[in-house]
């Protein structure tokens, strides 16, 4: 059993201290199911409360050096605290991501005028698209310059109302994947995400994002992915499980249903 009387002031502050963070991480994550509109009062708790609490226990027991061992105590309990933040929302989220294999008939080849019928777009200015993710609210499309390698590909966000192109993104190679949510569009390629509002075509004020989605070049394509984001209006997402769908190589992938299909 720990004896606590046996324990330095910086050791006793720091486990008091970790003891706090750890019983508010524990409230809100597990018992609350990280409700977003409590996050920044729970965090302010685990990441601020916990960390004071340990230098306060330490600097009033110690009999000398008291500013020593409170800034040790703090600065300890804040360190494995912000691991602890970092680990669960930017690393731990791996071992839920789902993939596919990129097929060996995915050649970068496309025939555009044969798309099966639920795969083919027409753009609002007449050219034919590949359809690669749609909701009641807007469309995703995607363009591939096959003139040109590693075949450069446009992503499109449209409007499903007035068929209006709201914002397009054009990335170097044919290798994207798309997702949404109710009011984010998400599009990533090579593990670099873009998330456009979808009802104004700009950018999200994030100032913090999270995530942990892969490149999709190692011969496989990340089907769901969590991503974690806080933005400059207060709005918090806190681990959405996004699935994914895009295009690989000519073929179309199919996040829901973990299928490949040859374009």
């Amino acid at each position: 059993m720990l004896n606590l009387n046996r324990l330095t002031p910086t050791k006793l502050g720091c486990f008091f201290g970790l003891l706090t963070s750890s019983i508010v991480g524990f409230i809100y994550i597990v018992l609350l199911q990280e409700p977003a509109w409590t996050f920044y009062a729970f965090a302010f708790f685990a990441l601020i409360g916990g960390p004071l609490l340990a230098g306060i226990i330490a600097i009033s027991s110690a009999p000398e050096r008291k500013i020593r061992s409170a800034l040790a105590a703090t600065g300890i309990v804040f360190g494995v605290v912000l691991a602890l933040f970092i680990f669960i929302y930017a690393i731990f989220i791996r071992v839920e991501t789902k993939s596919v294999q990129i097929p060996t008939f995915c050649d970068g080849t496309y025939a555009m005028s044969a798309l099966p019928s639920d795969l083919a777009y027409t753009l609002p200015d007449g050219t034919k698209g590949i359809l690669l993710l749609r909701d009641a609210q807007s469309t995703i499309a995607a363009k591939v310059d096959q003139t040109h390698s590693p075949r450069p590909t446009t992503l499109f966000l449209i409007n499903n109302i007035n068929k209006t192109i709201l914002g397009s993104i054009t990335f170097a190679s044919d290798i994207v994947a798309v997702s949404m949510d109710a009011s984010t569009a998400h599009f990533f390629h090579e593990g670099l995400g873009h998330q456009i509002h979808k009802a104004t075509g700009t950018y999200e004020p994030y100032f913090l994002t999270m995530d942990a989605y892969g490149t999709n070049t190692d011969g496989f394509f990340e089907t769901t992915g969590i991503f974690s984001s806080w933005s400059a209006d207060g709005n918090v997402k806190l681990r959405p499980h996004l699935v994914f769908n895009g295009i690989a190589q000519g073929c179309y992938i199919d996040g829901a249903k973990q299928s490949v299909t040859k374009l």
